[in-house]
């Protein structure tokens, strides 16, 4: 899990609730059940269960939701199923015709009916290409394994589907001994001979769109539409659609008809083994042929229980009722005044960089039903193949880049603006390749952000149990799928854009350059600078709206003093895209111990790359590079992996919490160094007190930002109260002058109150840290000293798990 759990830009109410979704989606896998697996030819299914869980959790059947890329419609069909009214738009004809056909309400007493006058009609024609013999009875090939190159079918190239050389898998066990496979022998070769010179002519072989990720290449002779069918598969593919044109045109036969689209992908000379992902691949050897029939059967049946468990809401009541589905683009739809602050969620499979390109991909089922079928509504047009999001290679497609596909992006999300209403959400499912990941997934936030939205949770789903992935650099790692959620903001309170430029970011450049290079400023000046140098106006001509915004920035990024107006860095804070990398890693560095505590706490175990999933959340500003050149940084990643060693063991697999073996530590006993820093401070408030300080109060977020506590104590000599102030750093890291010399200059500030400044860290102190102290008379504590006054206190309750921990 990833949050953004301390936005101040989203109300408490939002954060509370998406807080809550990793214990909903806890223990609930992220799989495709096998029905809908066999029934859809889509690359990428996402898991219905989970999508049902998160749209029941954020809406109310009030609600209305939208899906702008509904593919093969899971989501759609998962809102509609609990009574949500739901607009899925789909711009490809075929998915859409697909997904749409099999929620129709069916007659399926004439649909059983017209299946079997299509057995009738095809049944034995087809068969009989696929007729063979065992122990002198007849039977038919189910799948025949051979090695096309060599066109060697007698002693193909092993694998683990040819035992004992027996390369052919029977239609039907044989009666007599009981096998389901045999050896290609002179019978089928005979067979295959006299097929093999069928006329397959009117078989389709344009070419197709040219796609080398997909292996539609003219280069390796892999580009035209009828490569790697054979000729029994061709003639028989003819049979049955030639069945097919027989019946009378009714969503019946168009069940029928697309149960032969659906066979099309393994009714090619595949990979043995192959599954229906597979289309377009070169084979040389150890292929597998596939009846066609056996493989139209399959699909029929498989379509058919999928229609049975979706055709109806849990109140059995017909989905069509709920759901609306439309084949077009989806701005073409969406930007319709209709639309406009229409819906409270969207919820989608976005086009991502590294999915298939769904239009080239789906050339097999499209083509056949507009080239064999002559059916106009499945002709692939160019506006088709203009308005897809992608990222393509083929030769036809030179504009779907990556540069343009960022520009698809920012558009789509300025189309959800429009359509989503104030305080309502958007979920997107993305599956983001290593390659481009930070780039990516900080676009999204950056374009979010521009049009009105924020990032507020990203939850990573695991394909797989966890357990088997292994411990390795984020590089060989961030590859996880993920659900991506963003929150719509108000108009007083979105990110402040002029164009494509992020105002607040170029705010809190120019604020952090100038108080470094002015050691501190005054707001009057920082206001005069931001007007002159960013909005290019007069400071007295600047609006209501730019003074409330310059006002509120200032709050939530920097550090104002109530009676100076002195404007100040918080040390707290991560300044990302302002700070340089090592001041950004030392700051991340430090609560790497409390992701830890928290993952081992959610997780009881995590590898390497939950880790850095956690940290690249809190840089999620919109700047890859920033994120890209912390991670790829081998020095950094061998810090995080010692000091995750300090506080876990390790398998190659996972890191578990390391066992407290000192008996004289409670069982419960609490790590003080993986503290949050408000537990942290109200520990020390608890301590002090028991200590003997009186009006021990924490000072939170006040404006004294060199001060966590305040209190006051008699000095047993003079018998005077006096003052005090405390810096608590929860840091793992050593802590240098700057706190010290910031700790200083508040008690300077007051001497009359505060007689008493120290400085209290888990860690340790710098050289430099330890000057300044002396210099200035600022006390230190540190770490080992620090868990020695506590467990005095508070025996057994409290262990440092950093104390054997080299911080160099």
């Amino acid at each position: 899990m990833i949050n953004n759990m301390h936005n101040q830009k989203l109300s408490a109410e939002t954060l509370t609730k998406f807080s809550t979704i990793p214990e909903i989606l806890y223990g609930i896998p992220n799989t495709i059940p096998s029905y809908e697996k066999r029934a859809f030819n889509f690359k990428g299914r996402k898991s219905s269960v989970i999508a049902t869980k998160i749209i029941s959790y954020l809406t109310t059947t009030d609600d209305k939701i939208c899906d702008p890329f509904a593919g093969a419609f899971t989501f759609p069909i998962s809102s509609s199923i609990i009574n949500r009214k739901t607009l899925g738009i789909e711009l490809d004809n075929y998915s859409f015709s697909f997904a749409s056909i099999m929620l129709k309400t069916i007659d399926y007493a004439l649909l059983e009916k017209m299946f079997n006058q299509v057995k009738e009609k095809a049944f034995d024609s087809i068969m009989s290409l696929y007729k063979t013999s065992c122990c002198e009875q007849t039977n038919y090939i189910q799948t025949l394994y051979f090695d096309p190159e060599t066109s060697e079918y007698y002693n193909p190239k092993p694998h683990r589907e040819i035992k004992n050389k027996k390369n052919i898998k029977l239609y039907h066990k044989c009666p007599n001994c009981g096998a389901k496979s045999k050896q290609f022998d002179l019978e089928d070769e005979k067979l295959l001979k006299l097929v093999n010179t069928y006329n397959v002519t009117k078989f389709p072989k344009h070419e197709l769109i040219e796609n080398s990720r997909i292996n539609i290449t003219k280069s390796k002779n892999a580009s035209t539409y009828d490569r790697n069918f054979s000729t029994r598969n061709k003639y028989a593919l003819l049979l049955l659609q030639k069945a097919l044109n027989t019946l009378e045109n009714c969503a019946e036969k168009d069940i029928l008809q697309l149960s032969l689209i659906a066979s099309l992908t393994l009714s090619k000379i595949t990979q043995y083994g192959s599954s229906s992902d597979v289309l377009y691949h070169v084979l040389r050897e150890k292929a597998q042929d596939m009846n066609v029939w056996y493989l139209f059967k399959s699909k029929y049946l498989n379509i058919l229980k999928y229609m049975k468990k979706y055709s109806k809401t849990n109140s059995n009541i017909p989905i069509t009722k709920y759901l609306t589905l439309i084949n077009s683009n989806y701005k073409d739809i969406l930007l319709k005044p209709e639309y406009k602050k229409t819906f409270d969620l969207i919820y989608t499979d976005p086009p991502y960089t590294d999915q298939i390109p769904y239009l080239e991909r789906h050339q097999l089922y499209r083509d056949w039903l507009f080239y064999v079928n002559k059916d106009d509504r499945y002709k692939l047009t160019a506006d088709m193949l203009n308005n897809e999001i992608v990222v393509t290679n083929a030769p036809s497609r030179p504009n779907k880049n990556i540069e343009n596909y960022l520009k698809d992006i920012d558009e789509m999300i300025s189309v959800f603006a429009k359509i989503v209403k104030n305080n309502c959400n958007v979920a997107l499912t993305l599956n983001l390749g290593k390659k481009r990941f930070f780039k990516i997934l900080s676009s999204y936030i950056s374009y979010a952000r521009k049009h009105g939205f924020e990032y507020v949770i990203r939850i990573d789903l695991e394909k797989n149990d966890p357990t088997q992935r292994k411990q390795s650099a984020w590089k060989n790692t961030l590859s996880k799928e993920m659900l991506v959620f963003f929150s719509r903001l108000s108009f007083d309170n979105s990110y402040w854009y002029i164009d494509n430029q992020n105002i607040e970011i170029e705010i809190g450049k120019l604020v952090y350059k100038t108080i470094i290079n002015n050691n501190g400023t005054t707001k009057t000046n920082i206001f005069n600078q931001i007007a002159k140098r960013i909005l290019h106006k007069e400071v007295h001509k600047l609006s209501d709206y730019e003074k409330h915004k310059i006002n509120n920035l200032l709050k939530e990024q920097f550090v104002i003093n109530d009676k100076t107006s002195i404007v100040s860095i918080n040390p707290d804070k991560l300044y990302v895209s302002i700070e340089d990398n090592k001041t950004l890693f030392n700051k991340l560095y430090d609560i790497v111990p409390i992701i830890i505590k928290n993952l081992l706490k959610t997780k009881n175990k995590f590898t390497l790359d939950d880790i850095y999933f956690e940290i690249s959340s809190k840089l999620c500003n919109g700047d890859p590079t920033t994120m890209a050149q912390i991670f790829t940084n081998s020095e950094y990643e061998l810090q995080i992996k010692n000091l995750i060693n300090n506080y876990c063991e390790m398998d190659d697999k996972n890191s578990y919490k390391k066992k407290v073996f000192d008996v004289s530590y409670n069982e419960n006993a609490i790590d003080i160094s993986t503290l949050e820093g408000n537990e942290f401070e109200e520990l020390l408030k608890k301590l002090l007190q028991a200590e003997g300080y009186e009006d021990v109060i924490r000072v939170g977020q006040a404006c004294d930002r060199g001060v966590d506590l305040r209190a006051k104590r008699i000095n047993n000599s003079s018998g005077l109260m006096e003052g005090y102030i405390f810096q608590a750093k929860r840091w793992v890291s050593n802590v240098g002058s700057t706190p010290i010399q910031r700790l200083h200059s508040m008690m300077q500030q007051t001497p009359e109150e505060i007689h008493h400044a120290i400085c209290i860290t888990t860690s340790d102190y710098t050289k430099h840290g330890i000057q300044e102290a002396r210099n200035t008379g600022v006390k230190i504590v540190g770490g080992i000293d620090l868990i020695k006054r506590i467990d005095n206190v508070f025996p057994g309750m409290y262990y440092h798990g950093l104390l054997n921990f080299d911080n160099n």
